[in-house]
């Protein structure tokens, strides 16, 4: 608590100071690099419907499942661009449903990027050659120890499902040891099972860590905080999220900072599209000239990074806050 409350007071004073945000934009991401995106699977690929993802909640199209010679050509632009923190593979999708998702790993390991994919474990694959493929890290994305809670916030999910293949992936992976964390997120209702979880992922050898669930996509939660009407089933689900969303986004808006999304981070969907950023499912939300949707390999990242900072969804969501809140930008007090 102690250290949450000086990093909030820090970011505060760096959120007053423009010539200090004007710094972080130039500065960081040649001293610490890029984030990296890259959807190996269209968007809503995946076998759970969880109601605060827009795999759950939204209905967009899915593009085709990305191929390796596609994956190659971006990775080959990327590295002329930018410097690289990591890559993820993974985005309202499951990776591990692409049938050769170590291959993608594999090449990051060969041009020596750190790789993470993140799972829900409902379906799992052999986990030799995703693990053997030079894995730098990976997550495992659940919200509950118990089937009453897990089923509802991982709709379409078996949490005994789920531990034995948390157990079958503990075996496997003490031939490779590459760091597997289980990720709970945290509800108002669901905070009584994180230390069960958290035991038993300790058994197995995994680290454990949380945070407060996110109500997806961007768009729907800005709708909801400017008095849009949403469907009641997503009303339902953000009155069950640990601190009311109009809150814990007034909290975040107190902190003026630049848009992680507009300089930190680089998000590339299945066939080459970007989205305003990886918050964001809409499809007129994508970024796009003159009405045509444009592709990273046909922009440089300069040009990308402008029309990205004149995108309306930004403007909305800077105005409110969301963007510190969502890409954690700043210490924000987490309950």
């Amino acid at each position: 608590m102690r250290r949450r409350m000086k990093n909030s007071s820090l970011s505060r004073w760096l959120g007053r100071n423009s010539i200090v945000n004007a710094l972080e934009v130039r500065v960081m991401p040649i001293l610490r690099g890029t984030t990296v995106g890259i959807n190996i699977l269209g968007n809503g690929h995946c076998n759970l419907s969880c109601p605060s993802c827009p795999v759950g909640n939204f209905d967009f199209g899915k593009t085709k499942t990305m191929d390796l010679p596609l994956f190659k050509k971006i990775l080959d632009k990327v590295q002329r661009e930018v410097k690289i923190r990591w890559v993820w593979i993974s985005e309202y999708s499951e990776p591990l449903l692409h049938p050769k998702c170590h291959e993608f790993i594999s090449e990051l390991t060969r041009r020596g990027l750190p790789s993470f994919i993140s799972a829900n474990l409902n379906y799992m694959p052999d986990m030799n050659p995703v693990l053997g493929a030079g894995l730098t890290g990976m997550r495992i994305s659940l919200s509950g120890f118990t089937q009453e809670y897990y089923g509802y916030y991982h709709t379409g999910g078996n949490i005994d499902v789920v531990k034995r293949n948390m157990e079958r992936l503990s075996e496997t992976n003490k031939k490779y040891h590459v760091p597997v964390t289980v990720f709970f997120h945290r509800y108002r209702d669901n905070v009584h099972e994180m230390s069960p979880m958290r035991e038993f992922a300790k058994t197995l050898g995994f680290d454990f860590d949380s945070c407060q669930a996110y109500y997806r996509p961007i768009e729907k939660a800005l709708s909801y905080v400017t008095g849009v009407k949403i469907p009641q089933a997503d009303t339902e689900l953000i009155e069950r999220l640990a601190e009311p969303l109009l809150v814990r986004m007034g909290n975040a808006n107190k902190i003026k900072s630049p848009c992680r999304s507009h300089y930190k981070q680089l998000e590339i969907l299945s066939d080459g599209t970007i989205p305003a950023c990886c918050h964001s499912t809409f499809d007129e939300n994508k970024l796009s000239v003159d009405g045509n949707k444009i592709k990273y390999l046909d922009w440089s990242i300069k040009d990308i990074r402008k029309i990205q900072r004149k995108m309306k969804i930004c403007d909305t969501c800077i105005a409110h806050g969301a963007h510190v809140l969502y890409n954690n930008n700043e210490s924000v007090p987490d309950a």
